[in-house]
């Protein structure tokens, strides 16, 4: 079995939840929002290591997620610095794993699926990148700065990325040294289009929210009582 490396990215700015503390540490059903996703893939019998990509001066609340976190077989789960990007964070990580395939997941979307797990590990049978998605429903409109309708896109193709995201280490490792300085990146996929290289999207759930505001860790708890 090829082993997998999972990166848990939580270094992310938060300037939209507000208030002092990374909205990852927040509680949510009686844990870090963290925790949540941190459990299921340590938990996961195909995932061999966790790497978790931490802000500069969170290195205690990491700490006590870690201390926390249920991990019976003792799989090795270290931090480190993340950096002033996405993709800047995935690449400090990316120099401490191991695994053959490697598997991102935003710290800040706690419905993580052992399910999808395994849906973006299958993939890498046929092609060298997966990442769940949810088909959009909404009607999409574009707008000018003020708010005045330029167009309507049709929704037809049209996908909302979640995570996780999941890759061949061999080609997300070339991706990332030709494009990863790349600005404006907003999903690891990204570098595999820039690269060329074929990306599968995998059908998710509409619960794989991330929190980003505080009414989404609402939503969140809400989620938890279903």
């Amino acid at each position: 079995m090829k082993k997998i490396s999972a990166i848990l990215l939580a270094g992310g700015s938060g300037s939209r939840f507000g208030g002092e503390r990374n909205k990852v540490y927040e509680n949510l059903g009686g844990k870090p929002v963290l925790l949540w996703s941190l459990d299921v893939l340590l938990a996961h019998p195909a995932v061999s290591e966790v790497v978790i990509a931490v802000r500069k001066g969170e290195e205690e609340g990491a700490a006590e997620v870690l201390g926390a976190a249920e991990n019976p077989a003792a799989k090795p789960v270290f931090s480190v610095f993340g950096g002033i990007t996405r993709t800047a964070s995935v690449h400090n990580a990316l120099d401490r794993t191991k695994g053959e395939i490697v598997l991102v997941h935003d710290g800040a979307r706690p419905f993580l699926r052992r399910e999808d797990i395994d849906a973006c590990i299958g993939a890498m049978e046929d092609v060298p990148g997966a990442a769940i998605a949810v088909p959009l429903i909404d009607t999409i409109k574009r707008a000018d700065e003020e708010g005045r309708v330029i167009e309507t896109i049709p929704r037809d193709g049209i996908w909302a990325m979640k995570t996780p995201q999941c890759f061949r280490r061999k080609e997300f490792a070339e991706a990332m040294l030709w494009y990863g300085e790349e600005l404006g990146l907003t999903d690891d996929c990204m570098l595999m289009e820039r690269a060329g290289y074929p990306v599968r999207l995998l059908c998710g759930s509409s619960r794989n929210i991330k929190i980003t505001t505080r009414e989404d860790l609402a939503v969140a708890e809400a989620l938890l009582k279903q």
